[in-house]
């Protein structure tokens, strides 16, 4: 903060868009279920499960707060 008075920098307004991320991984990860033997085709196993890993991870942490996005 100090830095940025020194530039005369001020913040107007801060929003967490935590909720809004919940939901978007919420739903690529019901796509990539829908889609799942086309990825599989694509990234191989491997990569397919590690993907929807980090996403059902992602979702449950932005929902629980644990994660935020400003």
């Amino acid at each position: 903060m100090d830095i940025m008075e020194l530039y005369e920098w001020e913040i107007f307004d801060v929003e967490n868009r935590r909720l809004h991320y919940a939901r978007t991984c919420h739903q690529w990860y019901e796509n990539l279920e829908r889609n799942a033997e086309r990825a599989r085709e694509i990234v191989g196993e491997r990569i397919f499960r590690l993907y929807r890993l980090w996403l059902v991870c992602s979702t449950e942490s932005f929902y629980a707060g644990s994660l935020g996005l400003y």
